[in-house]
């Protein structure tokens, strides 16, 4: 096969081969014979016999099934197959003659000498391997766009792709965003249009490219980069959107943001926690979340099982509340460390993607921004009770949202017609103080209140967080998705292996002595109680100092923190067994 003429720019076009380049993008260059080539014979195909499709199929081949040496070499790591995309261009000479480019792209890395080697002895091919364009949407665009050295392009280029894969040749060709690059070829235009004597431009996307480029975050940083170092129409356009410079900073940042979020998107709110649970923790065991998570944690082992907080996480996390998955509600006294243990969910699926604790004071809009796009419901210090008494959250509503139903959502008349049907499948959690949690008001009655108390799961934190030597408090510990991840699912792991062990009966040491509080086992005995619910009832009991069962209010009984977790029939004959005082 004889060179092309102008060889230097022929190399040019379509990028040299390097010996020891190991990519996983190839263009590969099947160039035309030349009639003197043909005449000398050589064993060489004649491309005008060919067609894309011979092209392709000989290209993929070679790079998956490659010609042995006789020195062997080691044997491919890769299980399965090694392309993953090919794309076949014919491109037409002005004499009728045609020659062929292939691109390429691997699964992994790869050395294109023995794909070469197999074109040349098992298929009579010889072809030219790239090894310039890194990218490929790069090697693409050689072959569907026109350059000023390839005017005319094949519209009937040929595609095929391993399985489970696609290809949008189009847009695969588009070179992806970056902020520096874009900020260089708006540079560059600057220039061109200086050298003629035209106006420059300088749009938004331009902006955006400036601000991420230049890491400029604040209004202040933006003006202060434009007065110094802008042109005329960049400090055209910041003065003439000077007001919507928050705005706009907003934006550029939501911009670059937008493959994170698209890819956490592509996960489950389970498989983000657990991705987060893998990840590495720049802090390592210094981090301080990690530290009082685990104070937190140890520290209120007496009222209730890491393992059992933790599966009731997951669970609402993967299955969203439900009459049968009540939502985790932290209560206690101030400094229990409730707040610190779960807001690093903030961290986890992002402020802005976490509903927060809506306004008491707007009963009217209070829920409408749980509609924009959340991941989460996170309400710290939430008085139920409250809210339903100032029409915040009616008891009817509260028991829709949290029981997996549909219920609807007032929205401003100018951003929908009126009211929304919603539907809350994702993770909730709630923490508040447990004194006087639970306390009627003139509008919410102790059977309102039963209903509220029948879709939550209550988790009495006692341990007092003290912050030892320089360790900051507990409300100004930084947060951690990485420890809050490893924490829940750890502990949902471990819940899931002792299940068998807690099915099997209890051992003497183990077991609530009935005569710690007088009359007590009898009292929860004649309720039908089942085994797991008297346990707990009873460890609640005995932890409020009583030495018999008759000194215990209604409010006594309901205040206590398994209370929830019994059914409404199971808390109705308990109740009616409870001596009246």
């Amino acid at each position: 096969m004889a060179a092309p003429a102008a060889t230097a720019d022929w190399l040019q076009e379509l990028g040299e081969e390097v010996a020891d380049a190991r990519p996983r993008v190839y263009l590969v260059t099947f160039s035309r014979l030349l009639p003197e080539t043909m005449a000398a014979g050589g064993g060489l195909r004649d491309l005008a016999q060919l067609s894309r499709s011979d092209v392709l199929e000989a290209v993929r081949d070679s790079f998956e099934q490659p010609v042995p040496t006789a020195a062997g070499g080691r044997p491919r790591q890769r299980q399965g197959p090694l392309v993953r995309k090919l794309v076949a261009f014919r491109e037409t000479h002005s004499d009728g003659s045609h020659h062929f480019h292939v691109a390429v792209l691997l699964f992994d890395a790869c050395r294109w000498v023995a794909a070469k080697r197999t074109l040349r002895l098992r298929h009579s091919l010889a072809g030219h391997f790239s090894c310039t364009h890194r990218e490929w949407w790069s090697v693409l665009r050689y072959g569907v766009f026109p350059s000023e050295h390839k005017p005319h392009v094949d519209q009937d280029y040929l595609v095929w792709f391993a399985e489970g894969e696609t290809c949008d040749v189009f847009a695969e060709s588009q070179q992806p965003y970056n902020s520096k690059a874009w900020r260089g070829r708006r540079e560059q235009k600057d220039k061109e249009a200086a050298a003629v004597g035209k106006p420059a431009t300088f749009s938004k996307l331009d902006f955006t490219s400036l601000v991420l480029s230049e890491g400029l975050s604040t209004r202040a940083a933006v003006l202060r980069y434009v007065q110094d170092h802008g042109t005329e129409a960049m400090r055209a356009f910041t003065c003439k959107s000077q007001k919507r410079l928050t705005e706009l900073l907003a934006d550029a940042k939501e911009w670059q943001l937008a493959r994170q979020v698209a890819a956490e998107e592509d996960l489950t709110d389970w498989a983000l926690l657990c991705r987060a649970a893998e990840a590495e923790c720049e802090q390592g065991a210094q981090c301080l979340y990690h530290q009082a998570s685990e104070e937190i944690l140890d520290g209120n082992a007496a009222n209730w099982d890491r393992r059992h907080l933790a599966a009731a996480l997951r669970k609402i996390i993967v299955a969203g509340p439900s009459k049968d998955t009540r939502v985790p509600f932290l209560v206690g006294t101030t400094n229990t460390g409730k707040s610190t243990l779960v807001e690093s969910f903030d961290d986890l699926f992002g402020f802005e993607r976490v509903f927060h604790l809506p306004a008491v004071t707007d009963s009217k809009y209070g829920l409408s921004n749980w509609l924009r796009d959340k991941r989460f419901v996170l309400w710290d210090e939430f008085d139920p009770v409250e809210f339903a008494h100032e029409g915040v959250f009616s008891i009817s509503t509260f028991k829709k949202a949290f029981g997996g139903q549909y219920f609807e959502v007032q929205m401003a008349l100018n951003w929908h017609d009126g009211n929304k049907d919603f539907r809350w499948q994702r993770g909730v959690v709630f923490t508040n103080k447990a004194a006087g949690l639970w306390r009627p008001t003139d509008s919410v009655t102790m059977e309102d209140i039963r209903h509220l108390q029948s879709r939550v799961e209550l988790f009495h934190c006692a341990h007092q967080v003290v912050a030892p030597g320089s360790r900051p408090r507990h409300g100004m510990i930084p947060q951690c998705r990485h420890h809050l991840a490893k924490w829940i699912r750890e502990g949902a792991e471990a819940f899931d292996a002792a299940q068998g062990l807690l099915q099997m009966p209890r051992v003497a040491s183990e077991a609530v002595s009935p005569a710690a509080v007088a009359d007590l086992d009898q009292l929860l005995e004649a309720a039908k109680l089942p085994a797991p619910a008297r346990q707990a009832i009873s460890r609640d009991v005995i932890a409020t100092g009583a030495v018999h069962v008759q000194e215990l209010t209604r409010g006594d009984w309901e205040g206590l923190p398994s209370w929830a977790s019994l059914k409404c029939l199971e808390q109705r004959r308990l109740l009616k067994l409870v001596p009246p005082n």
